[in-house]
C-alpha cells in the first residue's frame, strides 16, 4: 500500500498503520482523516439541490449526477430516482409512465424526449400547441 501514496498520504499511513481487515476500513480511516467532517452531508446536500439545465442534454447531466453520488454509495434505484426526480417537469411528465425503469431506459426516454423538443423548435410548435389557433 504504501507505494500507492505519497507526501502527507504516505505519512498518514506509516503513522497510522493499522490492520485493516478490509478495504472499507481502510477507507473509512482515510475518509475521516483527510475530508472535512461534513462532507458527505454537504455532498448530499449538493445532489439534492442539482437540477437539470433546460438546454443541458440529459446525457451531460446524467453523468454529472453519478458523478456527484459516486462517493454516497446510492443504490441503482436511488441514484436513477434522484436524477428522475431532479430532472425539468415536462421530461417527468413524459417519462412518469415509466418512472420506475432503469437508467439506461430513462436515458432512452431522454433521448427521446429532447428529440420531439428539437422537432418541436424547429416546426416552431411549443409543449402545449398545435400551431392551429
Amino acid at each position: 500500500m504504501p507505494e500507492l501514496q505519497q507526501g502527507t498520504a504516505l505519512m498518514w499511513y506509516i503513522a497510522n498503520n493499522e490492520p485493516w481487515r478490509t478495504w472499507t476500513s481502510f477507507i473509512g480511516s482515510f475518509q475521516e482523516f483527510f475530508l472535512p467532517r461534513d462532507y458527505f452531508s454537504k455532498l448530499l446536500e449538493k445532489v439534492t439541490r442539482r437540477k437539470k439545465g433546460i438546454d443541458e442534454p440529459f446525457k451531460m447531466y446524467m453523468v454529472e449526477m453519478q458523478t456527484l453520488m459516486r462517493p454516497l454509495v446510492f443504490s441503482k434505484e436511488r441514484e436513477r430516482e434522484q436524477i428522475y426526480n431532479c430532472s425539468i417537469p415536462d421530461f417527468r411528465a413524459f417519462a412518469r409512465p415509466l418512472e420506475n425503469c432503469s437508467l439506461i431506459e430513462l436515458m432512452q426516454l431522454a433521448e427521446e424526449f429532447e428529440e420531439l423538443e428539437r422537432d418541436r423548435e424547429t416546426s416552431g410548435n411549443t409543449l402545449g400547441r398545435t400551431g392551429h389557433d
